[in-house]
């Protein structure tokens, strides 16, 4: 008598469904996670970005300007008005740089010191930098 054994038992069948489903659930949450990691990454270089470009243009202007004056955290520069309104750093009410937490700017004779903070990313991260300059008289 001559067997048939061609085909698939259904305990192989489902022992196959089961590794299959194991791999694709790995590689899924692998999948996943990269892309947490990327949105967390670049929320913090947009933040750590815009806390940069303001601390490089407020320098800037600073530096090219011929009068300075600071008065509560206001900068005005040759009659320029620089200052944090509704996160964001604004020039003559216009926005500058969004998504600042805090803006202090202290000046001390001939000495100016601006420290700038970004809004938290989401993982309630913040970017803080900070920069002396001192103004030639």
């Amino acid at each position: 008598m001559v067997r048939n054994n061609k085909g698939v038992t259904l305990i192989e069948l489902l022992a196959v469904l089961a590794l299959l489903t194991l791999i694709l659930t790995l590689a899924t949450s692998v999948h996943l996670f990269g892309q947490r990691q990327t949105s967390n990454q670049t929320s913090q270089i947009e933040n750590q970005a815009n806390v940069r470009l303001a601390i490089n243009i407020l320098t800037r202007e600073i530096r090219k300007a011929n009068s300075v004056e600071v008065s509560n955290n206001v900068l005005n520069i040759d009659g320029t008005i620089y200052k944090l309104e509704n996160n964001a750093i604004t020039k003559k009410g216009s926005a500058l740089v969004s998504s600042i937490k805090d803006l202090q700017v202290i000046k001390n004779k001939n000495k100016i010191q601006i420290d700038i903070t970004s809004i938290s990313d989401k993982n309630d991260q913040e970017v803080t930098l900070s920069t002396k300059i001192y103004i030639r008289e």
